[in-house]
């Protein structure tokens, strides 16, 4: 289906950066996009508690920029903005943020409501309890007697 990398950006774990969100060409413009979006915000936000999250998109990919709108992101432009050579051209990219507040009062039921007891909404919930679980586990194999805790982090999200 798609897929996409978390990490986080600063010491304090407050801030998470989604990376290379990508949907399989033949599934996209089916929702699976917005999905994948809305499961890995609830999880950064309920499970990894973070502040915030941000992403880049390229302006010439308007359908990721409006998914990412329609999932409350904010656009929070860089100065000077960042561009980059591709194919001989020069693509520039967008920077978005979402703050936890923003999007609390956008999905005021989520952290509170189970997930709806239909295949899909079962099968979304066993998914991020799955990644959540998998997430405490390593968390908890490296304390800060182990291992420095900037080097943990939180696993890719696949769907």
């Amino acid at each position: 289906m798609g897929h996409l990398i978390l990490r986080f950006t600063d010491e304090s774990k407050s801030t998470l950066r989604f990376g290379f969100v990508i949907v399989d060409d033949r599934k996209r413009g089916r929702g699976y996009g917005r999905e994948m979006l809305s499961l890995a915000l609830r999880f950064a936000f309920e499970i990894l508690r973070v502040e915030r999250v941000i992403l880049g998109v390229f302006e010439n990919n308007l359908a990721a920029y409006r998914c990412y709108r329609a999932a409350c992101f904010q656009d929070a432009p860089l100065d000077p903005p960042e561009q980059y050579r591709i194919f001989g051209e020069t693509w520039r990219c967008l920077e978005l943020k979402l703050d936890k507040e923003t999007w609390r009062s956008a999905h005021p039921g989520d952290s509170r409501a189970p997930a709806a007891p239909d295949r899909a909404g079962s099968l979304r919930g066993s998914a991020l309890r799955a990644v959540g679980s998998a997430w405490k586990s390593m968390r908890g194999k490296h304390n800060a007697q182990q291992a420095p805790r900037q080097g943990i982090r939180p696993p890719a999200v696949f769907l």
